[in-house]
């Protein structure tokens, strides 16, 4: 017997390759995300109007459920995916067949830039385009798809400012990255006005993995207790700076189904308490809950 409701609670969509390049403010535009092939011929990612240091061979990130030697080619593109990661009717109609009641949705080009951008005005403006997109795009469906926004924290109280706009446009979360672009960890202080907003409106906030330059040295350092990452892990982050935001944010950690999601999907899983997990501050230093269904 099938109890409560199937959740993926970590799923993915494709935005269109050119959202940034038409809606990005004029003073932006030279500036703008998108994709290109370089001189290898190889699809890259365009960061600040040059090519990402990070991402290149996007088709991957469209190929679910292609054998490796089809999503690693240059011949597999990044807008060759099934349809159901660009459009949102067909989204619900893989919902549909793979019996899942809803989607949490976050973003992948907007994974790939945040660890190269270090203009703050920029990457605000990067996100408000994504954001007026990715609720646009739920719209349809407000009980099926639920948008993630993405703020980027280097500016605090232009991230306070954004998180006010898009809670008016719908938005059921925010995503931040565990890397914070500014050095400061998320247990700091300087974070108190965004927070503040988070907990007045009611909006559960998480955190998401994204690409970086220096990944592998920088996680490294991370599992090492040394490096940017190290303050996140240790006493100004997961402990000390969890527990500051947790006495400001009453709201109780709830259950969810970690559901698999077209972003690495298969098939939906029935409720199953013994299966379920907590997520709260322990894990991602705020709590991460899903909206009343």
């Amino acid at each position: 017997m099938r109890l409560g409701r199937s959740v993926d609670a970590d799923g993915h969509i494709l935005e269109p390759p050119d959202l940034w390049q038409k809606n990005l403010e004029s003073k932006f535009k030279d500036r703008a995300l998108g994709l290109a092939r370089d001189k290898e011929g190889v699809e890259s990612f365009i960061v600040e109007g040059h090519f990402s240091e990070t991402s290149r061979g996007l088709g991957i990130a469209a190929a679910f459920g292609q054998p490796g030697e089809v999503a690693f080619s240059n011949e597999f593109s990044y807008l060759d995916g099934p349809p159901g990661a660009y459009d949102p009717h067909a989204r619900v109609k893989l919902l549909d067949e793979e019996g899942i009641d809803a989607a949490v949705l976050y973003p992948t080009l907007g994974l790939l830039w945040e660890g190269e951008v270090n203009d703050a005005e920029l990457a605000l403006a990067y996100c408000r385009v994504y954001n007026d997109w990715i609720t646009a795009f739920c719209r349809p469906y407000p009980d099926r798809l639920y948008p993630v926004a993405h703020i980027s924290l280097m500016d605090v109280e232009r991230a306070a400012a954004e998180l006010k706009r898009v809670a008016k446009l719908g938005i059921k979360g925010v995503m931040l990255t565990p890397w914070p672009a500014n050095g400061k960890a998320y247990g700091d202080t300087y974070y108190d006005p965004f927070w503040a907003v988070a907990q007045e409106l009611g909006v559960p906030v998480g955190l998401h993995v994204i690409a970086r330059p220096h990944y592998a040295l920088e996680a490294a350092l991370f599992r090492s207790g040394r490096g940017l990452g190290a303050p996140l892990h240790r006493a100004h982050g997961q402990q000390v700076g969890a527990q500051r935001v947790h006495d400001r944010l009453q709201a109780p950690p709830e259950r969810v189904l970690p559901a698999p999601g077209l972003g690495g999907s298969g098939r939906g899983r029935e409720h199953d308490p013994g299966r379920e997990r907590t997520l709260g501050v322990e894990q991602i230093l705020l709590v991460e809950r899903l909206p009343p269904f």
